[in-house]
């Protein structure tokens, strides 16, 4: 059933969303590997967006290749000032070390 649907919003053109009010990589993703088997799965068609706060997503990079779109985004959420300016400057050196 979801791979008809999936195969419907490729003919389409339409985009996915994997995951939208939770972390598509959570902790136990690194034993279970379920995003990982879900990007396996899904069509190359497909326009695949992901926004994570997990480096974890770099385990997946050999298989972002495979879609003909697709996003990756990398959040992290703070209210103090400080930290921002501290993360923004920790956020560019990781980008440059995930590879992608």
């Amino acid at each position: 059933m979801l791979r008809n649907w999936l195969l419907r919003k490729a003919r389409n053109k339409e985009g996915v969303a994997v995951l939208c009010t939770g972390e598509d990589y959570q902790p136990i993703e690194r034993k279970y590997k379920l995003t990982r088997k879900v990007l396996q799965n899904l069509n190359q068609n497909l326009k695949l967006s992901i926004l994570t706060k997990s480096d974890l997503i770099t385990r997946d990079a050999d298989l972002f290749n495979r879609f003909k779109g697709i996003e990756l985004g990398h959040t992290i959420t703070t209210l103090e000032e400080d930290i921002k300016k501290c993360s923004s400057h920790f956020l560019q050196a990781q980008r440059r070390d995930w590879k992608l």
